[in-house]
């Protein structure tokens, strides 16, 4: 969630003093602004770097997009006529400097842990929330699983068995 994306959310739809003066491209554009500033710093010693031909800073970035970037997709469906003039993924350009976009919903691992916006009942498709959700997280992984949709820090264990050598393993369900 790092663009709030209001403009075009379901939870203001029929809400005239909510959508007064609510722009996409202002939501869009402020992102950019926003993300340009963040990564104003790591930039600039890029940029030093490669003047004194020093080998680059060059972490491994990934960009989970959350719920609310994930709004402009939701509304270029119910409003295909505009489809193409606003980006439906990467709204603030964090591709060109390296980071690999990983789509609401979607799951990066880094060394066998899962890393998402937020976790899905894989039953239902239902996003995972509510006062437990690193206890139901856990629950429905097989791997620990860390994400940040609930805006509430949290940490659940429980033990999965291996039905192969019956031992059991910790899986984590972190909240952050």
């Amino acid at each position: 969630d790092f663009v709030s994306i209001d403009s075009v959310s379901s939870h203001n739809k029929g809400k005239p003093q909510l959508q007064e003066g609510a722009r996409l491209k202002d939501d869009v554009d402020s992102g950019q602004e926003a993300y340009s500033k963040l990564m104003a710093g790591y930039r600039k010693r890029r940029q030093k770097q490669s003047k004194a031909k020093k080998s680059k800073y060059n972490p491994n970035l990934f960009w989970l997009e959350g719920n609310h970037e994930h709004r402009v997709r939701k509304w270029l469906a119910e409003n295909p006529v505009v489809e193409g003039f606003v980006p439906t993924s990467d709204l603030v350009g964090a591709a060109k400097d390296g980071w690999r976009i990983v789509p609401y919903s979607s799951y990066c691992f880094i060394e066998g842990v899962a890393f998402t916006h937020v976790p899905h009942n894989p039953e239902t498709g239902i996003p995972v929330g509510g006062v437990h959700a690193a206890y139901r997280a856990a629950m429905f992984h097989q791997h620990s699983v860390v994400f940040g949709h609930t805006h509430k820090r949290a940490i659940n264990s429980v033990t999965r068995l291996d039905p192969e050598t019956g031992r059991g393993h910790s899986v984590d369900g972190i909240a952050c």
